[in-house]
């Protein structure tokens, strides 16, 4: 039987919410609502905010995301910076359509893995 995963924190604000938990062997950040210049910010915010995660990887998890603009974009890219340099392996789980082609359209997919599940992260 699979580990329930432990509630961390959370930050809501405009139109978003920003979620991190973690499992036996992933930390993650799940996000809910549109990813826009309006609240692309609060993303990075919530992960500045990590302090001494035992985990290696950091799934984004993008289940609920529905849209996201070129700032959500930009929000992404820069939070992989920001934990890639602590050394830490970054990937996005649960992309919509819209997101992914977004994704793709800007060849921001190349950065990271993206996977389906949380449970399909190697």
């Amino acid at each position: 039987m699979q580990k329930q995963p432990t509630f961390r924190s959370s930050v809501a604000r405009q139109e978003i919410l920003v979620r991190t938990y973690e499992t036996p062997t992933v930390y993650i950040i799940s996000i809910t609502g549109s990813m826009t210049g309006r609240n692309g910010a609060y993303i990075l915010k919530a992960v500045e905010r990590l302090k001494n995660i035992s985990k290696t990887t950091v799934a984004i998890e993008m289940h609920n995301v529905l849209h996201i603009d070129s700032a959500g974009l930009a929000a992404l890219v820069n939070t992989r910076k920001y934990l890639i340099e602590r050394s830490y392996r970054v990937v996005l789980v649960g992309c919509v359509e819209a997101v992914r082609q977004a994704l793709s359209l800007t060849r921001i997919e190349a950065l990271f893995p993206i996977y389906p599940t949380i449970h399909s992260i190697p």
